[in-house]
């Protein structure tokens, strides 16, 4: 196998597809190794950040001894589901000794980090101890990514011969992407149930994106006629569970209210039956996303957890003893 220059068989592993552009991770060398082969990588401002805010965001490159000639290139590229805006020229600012072009390309050839900011140096050489540094945001700022997520960073690469094998320097701190205020309410649950059975419904405060987010006071139920309730936990992301019966058949819409946010929500209509019907009306989404092994977000733990506590695909009751509220 082919390795770029000043690498050796300690690069190993390498991620991408053949033909297109090749990601060494230098797993088998030293953080401090490959800073002085390599060079290292900054990323700020550090800390949290909220969806879909604009921010400036500095990227710098510190150039150890693999130098960089001209045909060389230098990139900044992130996962796929984190959609940073688009940037054009007049929001990037290049420093550096060399000279170097930059382009923003929102669908690369790295795979799973298709967005990148490719540097291109243009003339001149980056030689150890130089640094280049790239400021995004221009005089709007740089739009967020538009969903939460406790972890997004961005890759920073080198690639000296100019061809498909791109270095991964050290990675700059990660951060969080916290969600933005709540705008709206929203509530699922089983499409169909049985008289005094218990149906699960979830009921979670969404930012403008879409996002769960925290809410300030449990949501209130509308009483109907015939129904009654009980409240089966919350937590600090917004996401509240309740159990409901109802006394009578029918089709039923329960409602919710947030008191003091003037947020409301209509569920999903639930046909309640005198007894277990032969077929069952289930639905969803087939294609749910993906998790950070392959092309999206988080780990496999925070696929399900969201599937089960937020989207509620699955129930659990955990306080079974609490008194329902309403008609019995």
């Amino acid at each position: 196998m082919k390795t770029p220059c000043n690498t050796g068989k300690e690069a190993l592993p390498v991620s991408g597809f053949p033909g297109r552009g090749q990601v060494w991770h230098m797993a088998g060398l030293s953080l401090a190794e490959r800073r002085r082969r390599h060079g290292g990588a900054t990323c700020e401002p550090a800390g949290d950040k909220v969806v879909g805010e604009r921010l400036r965001v500095s990227f710098g490159f510190e150039i150890g001894e693999t130098e960089i000639g001209r045909g060389g290139r230098l990139r900044i590229a992130w996962r796929w589901p984190f959609d940073w805006t688009v940037l054009g020229r007049e929001d990037m600012e290049v420093r550096t000794p060399a000279a170097i072009d930059a382009v923003f390309e929102p669908r690369g050839d790295l795979d799973p980090w298709n967005h990148h900011i490719e540097l291109r140096v243009q003339a001149g050489k980056l030689r150890r101890g130089d640094r280049v540094d790239l400021l995004c945001g221009g005089r709007d700022g740089w739009g967020a990514p538009t969903f939460a997520a406790r972890s997004a960073g961005f890759l920073l690469l080198i690639n000296p011969e100019g061809g498909d094998d791109w270095i991964r320097l050290p990675d700059p701190p990660s951060f969080p992407l916290q969600p933005g205020p709540p705008v709206r309410l929203v509530a699922v649950s089983p499409s169909e149930g049985v008289v005094q059975e218990e149906i699960p419904l979830t009921v979670r405060a969404e930012d403008r994106w879409g996002n769960p987010t925290p809410l300030a006071a449990v949501p209130r139920v509308h009483p109907e006629e015939g129904m009654s309730w009980k409240v089966e936990g919350g937590d600090t992301a917004g996401v509240y569970r309740y159990a409901l019966r109802w006394r009578s058949p029918g089709v039923y819409r329960p409602r919710f209210e947030a008191a003091g946010t003037g947020l409301q929500a209509v569920g999903n209509p639930v046909r309640v039956h005198r007894s277990p019907p032969a077929m069952k009306l289930f639905w969803g989404d087939l294609h749910s996303g993906q998790t950070d092994i392959g092309c999206g977000a988080e780990s496999l733990e925070d696929h399900f957890a969201y599937a089960r506590d937020v989207a509620g695909l699955q129930f659990a009751s955990q306080q079974a003893n609490d008194h329902y509220v309403g008609a019995e």
